[in-house]
């Protein structure tokens, strides 16, 4: 099962395998309190989309598609090797809902790459 929260939302066990899931980290910390697993940069917006994004220069539903277009296949397929040894994976980044996040198109794009069972996992 892959999930999504806020990195600043408390852990919890049903959380699982914890993946930020952030190409840059602004506030610091979020790496100081190290409340993740593993830090897979690649699964995070390009830099040139997220600046884009932050002074205004495209929307969100033109930052979301220059994701969905970019983020790396093969992080995805380490994702899904994530979920298939941990059982449940949690992607984070910073913003909480409902604030656009790129961890929503990421889930989206991953669950139509990887679709659960009918009935669930």
């Amino acid at each position: 099962m892959i999930k999504e929260k806020s990195v600043y939302d408390p852990a919890e066990p049903d959380d699982g395998y914890r993946v930020l899931v952030m190409r840059v980290v602004r506030d610091k910390s979020i790496l100081e309190r190290r409340a993740f697993d593993i830090w897979m940069r690649s699964l995070g917006p390009r830099v040139d989309s997220l600046k884009r994004w932050w002074d205004g220069t495209i929307d969100t539903a033109q930052f979301y598609t220059e994701f969905r277009q970019h983020v790396s296949r093969r992080a995805l397929a380490r994702l899904r090797a994530l979920e298939r040894r941990h059982g449940t994976v949690t992607v984070l980044c910073r913003e909480r809902r409902p604030e656009p996040c790129h961890r929503y198109a990421l889930v989206d794009l991953y669950r139509e790459l990887y679709p659960e069972p009918e009935g669930g996992s």
